[in-house]
C-alpha cells in the first residue's frame, strides 16, 4: 500500500520509548533520497546530484525528519520543514503537543502545496524520567488540524502517514481525514535503533520504500541512538 511518509511513536519490548519515520515514493525523484544522520539530525536528502524534477519540488522532498536532543530528553519527528518549526518552538519552551504541533504546521503553510494537498504530519516525544515517556501525533488536512495523545504499549507503535493506501490498488492516493490519529498500530520491537528501522523498512511496501529512521531512547545512556536504512546506500 502506498503510505507516502510515516510518522510514528512507540516503546520496544524493554519498554524504551522510539520515534520512527518512513518514506515511500513512486516517481524517480521521490525515490531518489536517502536519509542521512548527522548530530542527532535525520534528514532526507539526493542520493547524488540533484536532478531537475528535484529542483523542482526540493523545499518539499528535502528536509530534517528527525531532531533529537539528549539533554532536553526529547525527540521531534515531521515529514517536512515544520521538523525544524516545532524544534524552534521548543526552544521558548514550548512542549505541550497541542500547540507545538499544529504551531509548526502553521509556519510551514498548512498542507503541502501539491496536486493532492497532502497533509503534513508530526510527532513529538518527551522523556519525562528514565522510560516514562509523553507524546502524540499530528495532521493538517484541507480541512482541519487533528492531534491525540499517544497511549504507549510495549512492542508497538502508534502511527499516521500522508495517505491511507489502498490494498487493491498499491499506488492509490487516499488522503486521510484529521481525525485519523493515530491512523494504525504496528507491532514493532527490537533490541536497538537498526534493528528497528530495519524491521520497520521492511514493514513498508517493498515497491514502494525508499528510507527509514528511527530514534530509540538509551535510559542507561541517558541519550538518542539513530539509525536508518536506504533503498539506496
Amino acid at each position: 500500500m502506498y503510505l507516502g511518509r510515516v510518522v510514528g511513536l512507540g516503546l520496544n519490548e524493554d519498554g524504551n520509548p522510539f520515534a520512527i519515520y518512513a518514506v515511500s515514493g513512486r516517481s524517480e525523484g521521490s525515490r531518489a533520497r536517502k536519509a542521512e544522520i548527522k548530530d542527532n539530525i535525520v534528514e532526507i536528502g539526493p542520493i547524488g546530484d540533484i536532478s531537475p524534477e528535484q529542483e523542482k519540488m526540493k523545499d518539499l522532498i528535502f528536509y530534517p525528519a528527525i531532531i533529537a536532543k539528549n539533554e532536553e530528553r526529547y525527540v521531534i519527528v515531521s515529514n517536512g520543514i515544520q521538523t525544524k518549526y516545532m524544534f524552534e518552538e521548543t526552544g521558548v519552551g514550548y512542549r505541550n503537543i497541542f500547540n507545538l504541533i499544529p504551531d509548526g504546521f502553521e509556519k510551514a503553510g498548512g498542507v503541502e502545496p501539491d496536486d493532492y494537498g497532502t497533509p503534513r504530519i508530526g510527532g513529538f516525544l518527551n522523556i519525562l524520567h528514565e522510560r516514562n515517556p509523553s507524546g502524540g501525533l499530528g495532521i493538517i488536512t484541507k480541512e482541519k488540524t487533528g492531534v491525540s495523545d499517544v497511549n504507549f504499549e510495549r512492542g508497538k507503535v502508534k502511527y499516521v502517514s500522508t495517505y491511507k493506501g489502498d490494498p487493491d490498488n498499491p499506488e492509490n492516493v487516499i488522503i486521510p481525514e484529521y481525525y485519523d490519529i493515530p491512523a494504525g498500530k504496528l507491532e514493532l520491537s527490537g533490541e536497538n535503533a537498526q534493528e528497528l528501522a530495519d524491521k520497520l523498512y521492511d514493514w513498508m511496501d517493498s515497491n514502494l520504500v525508499v528510507c527509514s529512521a528511527v530514534a530509540l531512547w538509551l535510559p542507561d545512556e541517558n541519550k538518542w541512538e539513530l539509525a536508518r536504512k536506504n533503498l539506496h546506500e
